[in-house]
């Protein structure tokens, strides 16, 4: 009888179904679809709480450090873009609370290069941006630079991107960036 199969009348289950039943099968695919959801809800937050040590730990960049605007780095020839922030570019200009302009891009530049005073630099790089910059986050002296741009009121948490600097914007932060550079800063 090789080659033969046994004839299976109509509506008599199969293999594993006769064994489990259908709705084994059907309960079986919704708790999978079921815990997958679980799973992705729980990294996402996971991903919240842990911040940095959950992200794929990414190159590293190191060394003496050129500013370029509160956000955007050289090390070494090599752009970096701050990660999760956003400051005004160098050129840019503000008004005060009177009304007058004043250059707060260089001020804000100027106050960040003073901070680092020469200071060797460590940059975990994130991602690549569009224009080919190591998007990092950085630090000097084992303080997170990002953290302290947004915290003295040169920056803001660029929540389109990350969280991960929200908590740390200047009480006075004013969103328009008219008022927010007036103040003096401490070092890193």
């Amino acid at each position: 009888m090789r080659g033969r199969r046994k004839r299976q009348r109509k509506g008599q289950a199969k293999g594993w179904q006769h064994r489990f039943g259908r709705g084994s099968a059907i309960a079986a695919v919704l708790l999978g679809a079921f815990l997958t959801g679980i799973a992705g809800e729980l990294t996402r937050e996971a991903e919240k709480l842990l911040g940095d040590l959950f992200r794929p730990q990414g190159e590293i960049l190191s060394g003496q450090v050129r500013v370029i605007d509160a956000d955007s780095l050289d090390i070494g020839g090599r752009s970096v873009r701050l990660f999760g922030i956003d400051a005004v570019e160098k050129n840019q200009t503000c008004q005060d609370r009177r009304g007058r302009e004043w250059p707060c891009g260089r001020h804000a530049s100027e106050k960040l290069a003073a901070a680092l005073d020469g200071q060797k630099v460590r940059c975990l790089v994130q991602d690549t941006d569009r224009y080919g910059r190591a998007v990092s986050v950085c630090k000097a002296g084992g303080k997170d630079i990002n953290h302290w741009v947004v915290r003295n009121g040169w920056a803001v948490a660029y929540t389109r991107y990350s969280r991960d600097y929200e908590g740390a914007e200047a009480v006075d932060f004013h969103p328009e960036l008219t008022r927010v550079f007036h103040r003096e800063v401490t070092h890193l």
